[in-house]
């Protein structure tokens, strides 16, 4: 009986070893081997059960790549929710401790008014007015008009200290709305924690059964070549899976090249762009861009109600180069809902940077990958709720999204 030994290239060795290590496959199909398929041509009806074997496999292995696929992006869209909901209340609790730091301002200017009219009064004699008028002497009228002064003063003093106690209970107030904001912040992102951890699972499981499909079926589909003799011998459907293999292989790198090659050709616009790494390691992630949309409140040009900007956006054709802007290890490379894809990058300190908008094909990086400042991990895309071409870039610390723009000034860049 022939026995064919399968030599497979490094490159596909390591997308194997990456498959099985990352995810268990939902059902153990046993695969045929290529002895199998020859000892299946001796006799029809041996032959038509190997057909049906094989493509039940393959149904298979696509039905199973679609399924885990649907489910990741089922799970970056919860992930992308989660996250909004917990910049939703981060805004909330940034504007009520703005307004406890305003209202704890007003109510220390009252204290200090109502001192400066203490000292004042005291100055003049002492704070019982009416008793200080009425033994100063003088005629019954010069009495009257200086107790009508003293009244007035009362219920001046009287007005001041109301005012100043609605302030102090202002500031308790909004200090305990602040409690209540901190404790549902701190939920929300506990949520949105739980919901990266389970759409990372997704993602890596997704992957795996798409790498799986694409390195399964070329061997299923030339051993069926060989059972509907399509091709003439198992060699030479062994060799037909090896070139697949081979040009696969290389069509993918050359896609990788010519993206690689349009970047670095295309020509940087008027607007300021920097691609120099500053000397506390941080770049811009993209050099060749066409518009700017800042971080902020605005209305979202796709859902077309008042929702935060998390971050910043740079216009650009599709297949521009992304950057890391700063180095760090990828936590994230997945679906994510209305960003279509997404990119996280963590570095020390807690400091995360996002990269969205890009298709599954322009996410040239793995989780747990280690990348440095300036290295291209991605090409810009337009999926999600997108109007265009575009990066979606974000700077998050602790969680919690900033102005990246900003952020990046304070870092040289």
């Amino acid at each position: 009986m022939l026995r064919i030994v399968r030599v497979t290239a490094p490159a596909l060795v390591a997308v194997l070893a990456a498959t099985f290590l990352t995810a268990t496959p939902s059902h153990a199909a046993a695969y045929p081997t290529w002895d199998d398929v020859i000892a299946a041509r001796s006799n029809e009806a041996a032959t038509a059960e190997k057909i049906t074997e094989l493509t039940g496999l393959l149904d298979g292995l696509r039905q199973q790549a679609e399924t885990l696929t649907t489910a990741a992006d089922q799970r970056g869209l919860e992930l992308q929710e989660a996250q909004d909901a917990a910049d939703a209340a981060t805004e909330a609790l940034r504007s009520l401790s703005d307004d406890v730091a305003r209202a704890e301002q007003d109510a220390d200017n009252a204290e200090r008014q109502i001192s400066q009219w203490a000292a004042s009064l005291s100055r003049a004699g002492g704070t019982d007015v009416s008793m200080s008028v009425a033994v100063a002497g003088g005629d019954a009228d010069d009495l009257l008009s200086r107790l009508g002064t003293a009244s007035q003063l009362t219920k001046t003093s009287s007005r001041m200290l109301e005012n100043a106690t609605a302030k102090v209970n202002t500031v308790g107030s909004l200090r305990d709305q602040a409690q209540v904001a901190t404790t549902e912040r701190d939920r929300l992102q506990g949520l949105a924690q739980t919901a990266r951890d389970d759409a990372l699972a997704a993602a890596t499981t997704a992957q795996a059964a798409v790498a799986e499909q694409e390195t399964r079926s070329i061997e299923l589909e030339a051993q069926l070549a060989v059972l509907k003799q399509e091709t003439a011998t198992a060699e030479q459907g062994y060799a037909a899976a090896e070139a697949a293999r081979a040009k696969a292989a290389a069509e993918a790198a050359a896609r990788v090249a010519a993206a690689r090659a349009a970047s670095a050709a295309t020509p940087a616009p008027a607007a300021p762009t920097s691609s120099a790494v500053s000397p506390s390691g941080w770049t811009m992630p993209i050099t060749a861009y066409s518009s700017y949309q800042a971080y902020g409140m605005r209305i979202h040009p796709v859902l077309g109600y008042p929702k935060l900007h998390a971050g910043a956006d740079f216009g650009a054709s599709c297949g521009n180069a992304i950057y890391a802007a700063t180095s760090g290890t990828v936590t994230y490379a997945g679906a994510y809902g209305g960003f279509g894809n997404l990119i996280t990058v963590t570095s020390a300190g807690g400091v995360s940077t996002n990269y969205g908008h890009m298709y599954s094909s322009g996410v040239q990086v793995r989780v747990g990958q280690q990348v440095t400042a300036g290295q291209q991990i991605a090409q810009v895309g337009n999926a999600g709720l997108s109007t265009g071409c575009h990066l979606h870039f974000e700077l998050r610390q602790s969680g919690a999204a900033t102005d990246p723009i900003a952020y990046l000034r304070t870092k040289g860049v």
